[in-house]
């Protein structure tokens, strides 16, 4: 494969939330910046809302943000840009922080590699900053507030704490503070005074880098760690290799990341899927995970695309730059009412049972966060489970849709989509409560059904004009037709 062919196959999207219940990132005095959505009150930290924080390591030249809005998108006022494009040059001079990775030779104090962190890299400079982390580990690093801030106020970060003599340096420091030191010289250029004060909510990789300095710990290594340039799934085909055809590559966070009790792991047979980390009691929240229409690349909307993750916090997290491709038609991806596909988090990794374990919160749809309640008691190691045909209409070009295996006592023996059940199961599922998981004939018909399969029954899918179904009957091809999502 030539250089430019692995160059392209290579580039990363990584999503970055545009806005939150917790930010916007939106033009200030210092150029982007993150600015609160919300009043944050001293000692909280200020991404709690569904504020994903990860960080990833590996960024090539023709990488990108790609800016969704995952809350109200209607009110989104700025004029921020789509793509956010990424270098290298970025990453190592002005918006990625240094890691410390130990050595497990002990031979040195560790390697320092340079990460993005999503939302945090918007974050400004000040010299007197309402917002420090309470930790020195990037990993379990949180931000808190160090004073009250008020709805719409800029959100900053003293870098003197992440950064030690390399870094977005510049001579003049704009912030306007009362302290301002007026410029930005990294912690190794401080005063021994101002260092002893800021020591403790220095970075790890600023801390180690003191202490060798001093003659008090061994001398660090900097090497950069790069994912992109490995194919550690699905390599790219002779014909994407060919034609340059290009599968979007779109770097998520890690379960862990967004401190959820949930996992991804591959099963006996080598597939990812999704697997709880505790038991759930009936009716509560799984996890959440914001949403948005199936992404667009270069103009085009495509078939399948990458699932890139980010940052190993634990153990249990698939390492950074796992790969694995998603189809709409095979990953069972929500639709809205109208049929259009949403694109979201680990829930497109979801396994089909006709009796899950889990459902999605069908009158959440407004809020573009896509919620998952279980529907009965969840073990702890269980596979997390939703009903493709509870929410999906017509998944019969799926490649995985004939049959099913779920073992389900009232299996319904295809995974086709609603469309494709017996009258019986149709009825079924339409009395079902959305949480409780059984028939309840004090619930409003449907709302167990995603909106998008209650308007094709309601308005759409009239009975009469298909040759009649057998109660008996597992399937019905003899209802199919040309319909797609």
């Amino acid at each position: 494969m030539d250089e430019e062919r692995e160059h392209r196959l290579c580039n990363n999207n990584i999503l970055f939330n545009r806005r939150t219940y917790d930010y916007v990132v939106k033009e200030g005095k210092l150029g982007l910046g993150l600015f609160a959505a919300r009043k944050i009150k001293k000692g909280e930290m200020p991404f709690e809302e569904g504020s994903l924080e990860f960080s990833f390591t590996d960024v090539l030249d023709g990488d990108s943000l790609l800016f969704c809005d995952a809350y109200n998108s209607s009110r989104t006022n700025t004029t921020t840009m789509r793509n956010f494009p990424l270098t290298r040059d970025i990453l190592l001079r002005s918006h990625g922080v240094p890691y410390l990775t130990p050595d497990p030779t002990g031979e040195t104090s560790g390697n320092i590699s340079w990460h993005l962190e999503v939302p945090g890299m918007f974050m400004n400079h000040s010299c007197d900053p309402n917002i420090v982390d309470d930790s020195s580990d990037l990993k379990t690093g949180e931000g808190i507030a160090v004073r009250n801030i008020q709805k719409g106020e800029e959100l900053t970060f003293n870098y003197c704490t992440q950064y030690y003599d390399n870094g977005p340096f510049f001579e003049e420091c704009k912030c306007g503070a009362e302290i301002c030191k007026g410029k930005m010289i990294g912690f190794k250029g401080l005063s021994e005074e101002d260092k002893k004060k800021l020591f403790s909510t220095a970075s790890r990789a600023v801390q180690t880098m003191y202490k060798a300095d001093k003659g008090h710990g061994l001398p660090v290594t900097h090497k950069q760690i790069v994912h992109s340039s490995k194919t550690d799934s699905l390599p790219a085909t002779n014909e994407e290799v060919n034609s340059l055809d290009v599968i979007p590559r779109i770097v998520f966070p890690s379960p862990s990341q967004a401190f959820v009790a949930i996992t991804v792991k591959r099963n006996d047979i080598g597939e990812f899927g999704l697997y709880s980390c505790k038991e759930f009691k009936s009716g509560v929240k799984v996890f959440d995970f914001w949403r948005q229409y199936w992404p667009v690349y270069e103009g085009e909307i495509p078939k399948t695309v990458d699932m890139v993750f980010a940052m190993q916090t634990a153990e249990k997290d698939p390492q950074e730059g796992t790969v694995i491709r998603l189809d709409p038609a095979e990953c069972g991806a929500f639709r809205d009412r109208n049929g259009r596909v949403h694109f979201s988090g680990w829930e497109l990794l979801t396994e089909h049972s006709c009796e899950p374990n889990m459902t999605y919160d069908n009158d959440e749809e407004g809020e573009n966060w896509n919620i998952l309640y279980a529907v009965r008691d969840i073990k702890a190691g269980e596979i997390l489970t939703v009903d493709y045909n509870s929410f999906l209409w017509d998944r019969s070009e799926s490649k995985s849709a004939e049959g099913c295996s779920c073992g389900a006592t009232k299996c319904t023996s295809t995974k086709k989509g609603f469309k494709h059940l017996t009258r019986g199961a149709q009825e079924e599922r339409k009395l079902m409560s959305p949480l409780r998981g059984s028939p309840s004939y004090d619930t409003p018909v449907g709302k167990a059904l995603s909106p998008f399969v209650r308007e094709r029954w309601r308005k759409d899918y009239d009975l009469r004009q298909y040759a009649p179904v057998a109660e008996d009957s597992s399937s019905s091809d003899e209802s199919s037709s040309s319909d797609e999502e």
